[in-house]
């Protein structure tokens, strides 16, 4: 027996020398009442029935923020938050605003990063809500103190790192992989720190299944360690990830891009119409000049239609790209959408600079409600006068049909056209493979020569062609001979 002790103490010191030190500041705060948005006023009375459960790590001088909305019903995605640094007194004037412009689909949980980390306190998080009634309000935590050189300890007396059990590959495609991950840890509040020195990343993820961004065709050696908020580190854990190619079938390359009549652009404050601009569409490329300077985010919004709508499926992943030539610096970020303003899927804002820039949001789940897109919203503020841009490869890339390859979906990418002796095939991917089907279901592969199927030896009867692109996508005709 005290042999066996003996070896669990040496087990106990080993583990400790072996766990790694993390140069870092963290805080937690859970269910903190909310006020009414305050800006320098006397918080007053928490509004009842909510709360806000949040998470700061702050690693290298950037910072990673969760927050968790509890007690309210929020209107699909209407819901956004900000993590905001005050200094001083005057909260109206000196205070460094952030926004976490992320949501964890399903759920009314945010998360973001920022690099723009003050060295000053206190911190607090403000929260905008889309209320059932179409109503917006705004709440804010209490003011929190945050040491951004050293861990907050959570529980001083906690001593233990935690434990990570598993880390895999769950799924990936070309632009992102989701981990499976999972961790012993006596308090249950813990984050994961994830970085490949090679490639330069570093990521903070506060759930056990993130899914994380990677650049196309590229290799990673990801290093995991698991943190608590008392600031024990895990040992490390590795995950190889070997890159692949991103490749985009756009939805939107067989469709019409138009303005509707009577859909307007829009002009804050107020909304009010401006005359003074040139907004123009010509093979779905987008043509936008500003005369006017506007100061304010969500100045102006734009809207173009689809003239038949893109159909998506709830729960599958599309990726959104637009490129976007500007003469002046302006933040921009666009919107996909339906007739529901409040579901849509988006690319946030980005501060575009001259002379332009491709944006991106790839791999997005699609949200429930949102069957199809008929609409998109460019929405930017904030420019100088006489601001110029041209947005054009507007894309929505489909589904992944297997891992790694990115992004093919059912469309409308097959077609057949019948003449007198052959089939003639159009097909935006090359042709992997055909069986031609007779009415029996007897069936035969099929060799199509310049994408044609000759028909001249068919007996009379019905046929059905099936036919597959080197994507993996599908799709079935019937054709008759007479």
């Amino acid at each position: 027996m005290r042999i066996k002790n003996l070896l669990f103490t040496v087990l106990a010191i080993l583990f400790a020398a072996n766990a790694l030190a993390l140069d870092h500041g963290s805080l937690i705060v859970k269910d903190t009442p909310l006020y009414e948005q305050r800006d320098g006023a006397v918080a007053g009375e928490p509004v009842a029935g909510q709360t806000l459960s949040f998470k700061v790590v702050t690693i290298d001088g950037k910072t990673w923020s969760w927050t968790d909305l509890s007690g309210v019903e929020i209107m699909n995605q209407g819901f956004s938050s900000q993590l905001r640094w005050w200094k001083g007194t005057n909260k109206d004037t000196d205070k460094t605003e952030n926004n976490l412009t992320g949501r964890i689909s399903g759920t009314q949980q945010t998360y973001g990063t920022t690099t723009n980390v003050p060295a000053i306190n206190p911190c607090i998080v403000t929260i905008f809500q889309h209320v059932s009634g179409g109503e917006w309000v705004f709440r804010e935590t209490d003011d929190f103190s945050y040491d951004y050189t050293k861990a907050n300890s959570a529980d001083e007396a906690d001593e233990a790192a935690p434990v990570i059990n598993t880390a895999a590959i769950e799924e990936q495609t070309a632009t992102s992989v989701t981990l499976s991950l999972s961790v012993t840890e006596s308090s249950n509040d813990y984050f994961y720190y994830i970085t490949d020195e090679e490639n330069g990343y570093q990521e903070v993820a506060f759930v056990d299944n993130p899914n994380i961004k990677i650049l196309e065709e590229t290799d990673y050696n990801l290093t995991i360690v698991a943190v608590d908020f008392s600031g024990n580190v895990s040992e490390a854990k590795s995950i190889q990830i070997t890159g692949e190619k991103f490749e985009c079938n756009n939805l939107l390359d067989t469709k019409t891009l138009y303005r509707k009549d009577g859909e307007n652009p829009y002009f804050a404050p107020g909304w009010t119409p401006n005359d003074n601009y040139s907004f123009s569409i010509e093979d779905n490329e987008v043509s936008i000049n500003l005369n006017d300077a506007t100061f304010d985010m969500w100045q102006a919004q734009f809207p173009i239609f689809v003239e038949t709508p893109v159909a998506l499926e709830a729960g599958e992943k599309y990726s959104l790209i637009i490129d976007v030539a500007t003469n002046k610096n302006l933040p921009f970020y666009a919107k996909f959408f339906d007739g529901n303003d409040e579901v849509f899927m988006e690319i946030p804002k980005v501060t575009v600079n001259t002379p332009g820039t491709a944006l991106s949001n790839l791999d997005i789940v699609c949200p429930a409600g949102l069957t199809q897109i008929s609409k998109i919203l460019f929405d930017f503020g904030g420019n100088a006068a006489a601001t110029e841009m041209t947005i054009s490869n507007i894309s929505i890339c489909g589904k992944s049909i297997e891992a790694g390859v990115g992004n093919v979906v059912e469309s409308d990418a097959i077609q057949i056209n019948q003449s007198n002796a052959y089939i003639q095939v159009t097909s935006t991917h090359a042709i992997k493979n055909a069986v031609l089907y007779a009415i029996t279901g007897q069936s035969q592969a099929v060799s199509l020569k310049d994408n044609r199927l000759q028909t001249s030896h068919l007996n009379q009867g019905i046929y059905l062609l099936s036919i597959e692109d080197i994507s993996g996508y599908k799709r079935a005709f019937k054709f008759i001979i007479k």
